[in-house]
């Protein structure tokens, strides 16, 4: 199962009745079974070392198989998922999404995206990236709607991406409540790199397009775009009659548009 020596002590450590099985007759079916549901053979180790549980109910899948699929799960993504109890972890994560207006069909597209959400700690991870939008001033029934929009809110970190993304922001003189209406245009803002997404194209706005930063807060998507092949083109083409366009109006058309 391709586990390494670590691997296996902590197996060991976790499931000392190990021995007592006959590893082809007792354990090969679930390593198959396990293959088949999208798990990299290479990282079968490290699952059964994180999920030792999987060797102790090794035929008992069939419930948690409906359950994940029933979800809109994809069959590839049902091994990431197989080491969580259903009732101590994928209902309550399934029932506090719920709690964010994450239900149904939402439920489904915010799953497809991030099955992984489902393993997040409630406490220490889902709370805690709720508490910090509704600290920075979104309501709390607007956080479903954009993390249905963006799944990936609830997977950033809250140390390394949304405060210093924040900070930036705030650093160039934006307000929270002007943050907030950004992020609500655009949820993906907070998790761009400030070194390599934000603060060249913000550099670029201000110091070669002269256009104002508060520009900004109407169209957060600018810093969406790419700034070689879309943001700098665009408006070395236009020149000085660039400053008669919004940002809206210059970079939201496609090529073909903005051609004509």
């Amino acid at each position: 199962i391709h586990a390494s020596a670590d691997d296996i002590d902590k197996i060991i450590t976790s499931f000392p009745l190990l021995f007592r099985y006959d590893l082809q007759q007792d354990f090969q079916p679930t390593v198959v079974q396990l293959e088949s549901f999208g798990v990299d053979p290479l990282l079968m180790g490290k699952l059964f070392r994180r999920y030792p549980q999987l060797l102790k109910n090794r035929f008992n899948f069939g419930l948690k198989i409906n359950f994940l699929l029933n979800l809109g799960l994809e069959k590839k993504d049902l091994g990431k998922l197989f080491g969580l109890s259903i009732k101590n972890k994928l209902l309550p994560a399934i029932e506090y999404l719920g709690s964010l207006g994450i239900q149904g069909s939402s439920l489904i597209k915010v799953l497809k995206h991030r099955p992984m959400i489902l393993a997040y700690s409630i406490e220490s991870k889902l709370k805690l990236n709720v508490k910090f939008f509704e600290e920075l001033g979104i309501k709390h029934d607007d956080i479903g709607r954009l993390v249905t929009r963006h799944p990936q809110l609830l997977s950033l970190s809250v140390e390394k991406n949304l405060e210093p993304t924040v900070k930036y922001l705030i650093d160039m003189g934006f307000t929270r409540k002007e943050i907030a209406d950004m992020v609500k245009k655009l949820p993906s803002l907070l998790g761009f790199s400030v070194e390599t997404v934000l603060d060249p194209k913000y550099k670029y706005l201000i110091d070669v397009m002269r256009r104002a930063p508060k520009e900004l807060v109407q169209f957060p998507q600018f810093f969406s775009y790419s700034l070689t092949q879309r943001i700098i083109p665009r408006n070395q083409l236009l020149g000085k009659s660039c400053q008669w366009h919004s940002l809206n109006s210059i970079y939201s058309c496609s090529n073909l548009a903005f051609e004509k």
